[in-house]
């Protein structure tokens, strides 16, 4: 058994080792190819190999713990199996011809059964009950190291991955920053820029996310909006034919603090950085089945610093005669007065909404909570075609051109003006940048 852990973890130092090798490598390149290099970008270029060298010794580290955590589990599974094999010799060699069995039951051998003149079956009864309770006692204590050593793996594994999913959030925020995070705020938006849905629901299939720049506004944190199902599951006519079946909830209730992948529709303003991020998670069904079609979001953004946001995402298996029949869709704007965020907007009836003010600081402050009101199965069939006022409307008011003939009709055939400057978000790899406006009047 020790051979096997001993084997995993040398499996695991081989790909420490090579890993290291090709960053100290990597480290290298800039000296090896080009020695004369000097100025700012030969330093800027140091400061980051220096930055990825310590990200990758801190990955190794932890590496290190995997391997040291897999030695020391098959000492001790090897040691508790041992105790457990002596316990079992000794009693196949106990004086009244006893013998252990396969399923650890204690009873007379066959030979022993043979009747002598110094046979005594009380004797002998007691000798099985107390041998018994000695290899019982045994085996349990093999079960319970059993157990404490899936522990200590399970957390060994989940803590090298949770550095491993760390690492992707440093690199997908880096890709787009050109540095690594370095703030809470900062690790909301990795979060939402990483793709990967943890849960084990989403069978490894990755959300559609898209972005855009916003001229930055320092000191004003960042703004978080989540669309999520309340319930555990929910009915979608789309799937009907060929057969009756619900599409998976999120079970939950509001939250400050959510794990990414637990809603529906994910949006993030991040003033401090200048982006807006929004997260399409996959949709799944109560057999398993997954899709995920990529959000359609349009951002504008004033001169003030206020933004409006205007999204539609639509459910991959709610479509009805080639339409989608299930969308989570609205607008709303957020704006800064005397030195406070405002929430004003119409968005659809379902699902439950919140919007939360994350502050530079660690603070948060909820903008708007917007629980659905029908937690039935059929909440999506009945309010997703309807809409609701979020907060003081008139905040979206100056992000509307009045003096614009071209206009659309929206809801109840009300026509709502178009929007100078409004620019549809893109995938993650492009660079969309969405051009500020002055207020409308």
């Amino acid at each position: 058994m020790t051979g096997d852990f001993d084997s995993a973890a040398g499996d695991l130092d081989e790909v420490r080792n090579a890993f290291l090798d090709t960053v100290g490598i990597a480290a290298r390149s800039p000296d090896s190819i080009v020695p004369e290099w000097s100025g700012q970008s030969a330093d800027a270029c140091a400061v980051r190999l220096a930055a990825e060298t310590e990200s990758a010794r801190k990955l190794a580290n932890e590496l290190d713990e995997v391997a040291a955590s897999l030695r020391s589990v098959g000492r001790r599974l090897d040691s508790a199996k041992q105790f457990v094999e002596r316990v079992a010799a000794e009693i196949d060699h106990d004086p009244h011809g006893l013998v252990v069995y396969d399923d650890w039951r204690v009873n007379i051998s066959p030979i022993a059964l043979i009747p002598t003149s110094d046979t005594d079956p009380e004797r002998a009864r007691q000798a099985i009950a107390e041998r018994q309770e000695q290899m019982s006692s045994a085996v349990l204590f093999l079960a319970d190291e059993d157990r404490a050593c899936a522990q200590i793996l399970a957390e060994a594994m989940e803590h090298a991955a949770q550095f491993g999913r760390q690492l992707d959030l440093f690199a997908a925020f880096e890709r787009v920053m050109g540095r690594p995070p370095e703030t809470a705020n900062d690790m909301i938006t990795a979060s939402m820029l990483d793709a990967a849905s943890e849960d084990a629901k989403y069978d490894g299939t990755d959300a559609e996310v898209v972005r855009g720049r916003i001229r930055p506004q320092p000191g004003m944190g960042l703004v978080r909006t989540e669309m999520f199902i309340p319930v555990d599951s929910v009915f979608n006519a789309g799937l009907v034919p060929p057969r009756i079946e619900n599409d998976l909830g999120d079970m939950r209730s509001a939250s400050s603090t959510p794990t990414p992948g637990d809603a529906r529709v994910e949006l993030v303003i991040d003033y401090e950085n200048g982006l807006v991020v929004a997260r399409q998670n996959p949709s799944v069904t109560e057999s398993g089945d997954v899709r995920v079609d990529a959000p359609r979001v349009d951002v504008q953004q004033l001169t003030t610093g206020d933004v409006r946001i205007n999204y539609n995402a639509a459910n991959p298996f709610a479509f009805l005669g080639g339409w989608p029949s299930h969308k989570v869709n609205g607008e709303f704007a957020v704006s800064t007065r005397d030195g406070i965020l405002e929430v004003g907007g119409t968005v659809s009836k379902y699902p439950s909404l919140e919007i939360y003010h994350h502050h530079g600081d660690g603070t948060v402050r909820p903008l708007v909570i917007a629980d659905a009101e029908d937690r039935s199965e059929y909440g999506p069939l009945m309010d997703l075609p309807s809409s609701q006022y979020l907060g003081d409307h008139t905040v979206v008011e100056p992000f509307e051109d009045y003096g614009n003939s071209e206009v659309f009709l929206h809801g109840d055939s009300v026509a709502v003006p178009s929007h100078p400057g409004e620019t549809r978000l893109e995938f993650v790899d492009s660079d969309v940048r969405v051009p500020v406006v002055p207020p409308q009047s």
